[in-house]
């Protein structure tokens, strides 16, 4: 889910149920005020920084594993990803020819290595070690 706020949320946000928030892709943007009808006198509103950001919920402590399979689901379900699989089977096996069944499932390849490795920084920076994943 995309977010935005005028404070930079923690990259862990324990929401008191149960369940956290995993935000990532935090970036500071400037916001430009609305243009006003300027009177005498009155200077026009500054900018403010504010952060956009990607956020899932975990529930249970938070951890690699769980973080990556988040973040990962709220971007395609599993009948997607299975799809993608088949499709790149077939094609493997030659029962397909659509080029696309490979490069379509070589280009999920490469947005999961990206997203554990984004998971993997992230979760060092608040002073998660990631070991024994199953991922």
């Amino acid at each position: 889910m995309k977010s935005n706020s005028n404070d930079r949320p923690p990259i862990l946000q324990d929401l008191g149920n149960g369940s956290w928030h995993y935000n990532y892709n935090i970036t500071e943007v400037e916001i430009q005020p609305e243009p006003m009808a300027e009177q005498e006198g009155e200077q026009a509103p500054a900018a403010r920084k504010a952060y956009d950001y990607d956020t899932v919920e975990v529930w249970g402590r938070p951890d690699y594993d769980k973080c990556v399979k988040a973040v990962l689901r709220s971007r395609r379900d599993e009948t997607e990803e299975f799809s993608l699989i088949n499709k790149y089977n077939a094609f493997v096996l030659g029962l397909s020819t659509d080029e696309t069944d490979k490069t379509e499932y070589e280009a999920y390849l490469s947005e999961v290595i990206a997203v554990k490795a984004m998971v993997r920084a992230d979760l060092q920076k608040v002073g998660i070690e990631v070991t024994g994943s199953k991922l």
